[in-house]
């Protein structure tokens, strides 16, 4: 019996693992503006947040993501790359990279952000749509 429900608990643990890793990524880009303009000082501060926390946490999104379309349950998970939903996820992903890495960099030199938080917001909305509507499949 435990046997039996082993795939599907590394499942849950691989989704919450991969919501939660959204929620760090994503979670700060709504504060990031309001705290910018209340202190002016507080770029260094989100480039380490940005690097130490943000770039990790990217990393463990797109890797749990990867993990729990390799762990479906039929013999055909590599179709699933093939899906839209998918693509749009990992290109969402990918623009959400260079939209973290632009920020900190900005950050780092203490320059205006706001277009690539904005990025990253954008980035968010459609990598939900991708996931919740699942378009292609």
């Amino acid at each position: 019996m435990t046997a039996l429900l082993l795939p599907d608990t590394s499942y849950k643990i691989l989704l919450l693992l991969h919501v939660l890793s959204a929620v760090v990524v994503f979670g700060v880009g709504f504060a990031q503006p309001m705290i910018a303009r209340t202190s002016p000082a507080s770029g260094p501060a989100f480039a380490k947040y940005g690097t130490y926390v943000q770039s990790p946490a990217l990393l463990i999104l797109v890797g749990a993501g990867v993990a729990m379309l390799v762990q479906a349950k039929n013999d055909t998970s590599i179709e699933y790359f093939k899906q839209g939903w998918v693509s749009i996820g990992l290109t969402t992903w990918m623009v959400a990279c260079v939209a973290n890495f632009l920020a900190v960099r900005a950050y780092k030199k203490e320059t205006n952000a706001a277009p690539f938080v904005g990025v990253m917001h954008l980035a968010l909305v459609v990598g939900l749509y991708a996931m919740i509507f699942q378009p292609g499949m």
